[in-house]
């Protein structure tokens, strides 16, 4: 099970760079797919729709407050009410690559369709003020793939090429997929000291180096550490990533939860491979 595990994580976390086995992985999901979605997601149009769709509330007046500003500011809402149900049956493990085929369709939106969009997808985030970790990891997967071909920016410039100095952040990142994956606390523990042996601290980092409560790893406090880890080095982003896909495939079994922030962290640490 940890192999199948370890091997289906790997390919989460690479979903934005394929190889092999993770055009395998996601070929795989994407198979089960009803085939009006896969349509969907390949014609710029329709891969809007189904983007604002999969933002929907489950909440009906937050949907509700939803659907009336695509109503009020865009033509998308007679195609959204077509898609969202086919949704409802879907297994929250097949939206994210659902997300990433809807990619080269997306890329080929004029700059001002696509300004549109980018201002869409904010107000239906924040409809609900505040924001779940499946909609952090849809705005980390189209900013880090679309951002680029529309308002080229310069990748961040590399502070850190020593573990030390990030090691509050990754525990943040480490214990949040601890956490996520297991519901008893020897199981989160040792998922989280997994993650860390792949780090290869040393005796002394490694002592101060536990796993942090619920509440000291939340969303905001991983989208600062994620900024901050986006400064180091690429052979650092490797073992961090390393460390976080062992800490997911520890109990040979990946939540949806689990997946998605590991896909956002591969984002987040990918930043300056534009793909």
């Amino acid at each position: 099970h940890f192999a199948k595990a370890l091997e289906a994580a790997t390919a989460v976390a690479a979903l934005g760079n394929p190889g092999a086995k993770q055009l395998s992985y996601s070929t795989s999901l994407l198979a089960a797919l009803p085939p009006i979605l896969v349509q969907a997601a390949r014609e710029p149009y329709d891969a809007c729709a189904l983007s604002y769709a999969l933002l929907l509330s489950s909440d009906e007046s937050i949907r509700a407050a939803q659907l009336q500003m695509i109503e009020t500011q865009t033509t998308f809402q007679p195609r959204i009410l077509q898609i969202y149900p086919l949704l409802q049956n879907l297994e929250a493990r097949s939206k994210l690559p659902l997300i990433e085929l809807s990619l080269p369709a997306l890329r080929r939106l004029a700059t001002a369709q696509y300004q549109q969009f980018s201002q869409m997808l904010q107000q239906l985030i924040e409809a609900d003020q505040q924001i779940d970790l499946f909609e952090y990891t849809l705005q980390k997967i189209l900013r880090r793939h679309l951002e680029p071909y529309y308002h080229p920016i310069r990748p961040p410039v590399v502070q850190y090429y020593k573990l030390t100095a990030l090691l509050p952040e990754i525990s943040v990142l480490l214990s949040a997929l601890a956490h996520l994956g297991h519901a008893d606390d020897a199981q989160k523990k040792a998922a989280y000291l997994l993650g860390a042996q792949k780090l290869d601290l040393s005796s002394k980092d490694a002592a101060g180096f536990s796993l942090r409560t619920f509440e000291e790893c939340n969303l905001p406090q991983i989208d600062a550490a994620l900024d901050r880890l986006a400064q180091a080095s690429a052979p650092l982003k490797r073992r961090m990533l390393n460390a976080a896909v062992h800490t997911v495939a520890a109990d040979g079994v990946i939540q949806s939860k689990e997946a998605e922030l590991l896909r956002a962290m591969a984002d987040a640490l990918r930043s300056e491979e534009h793909t």
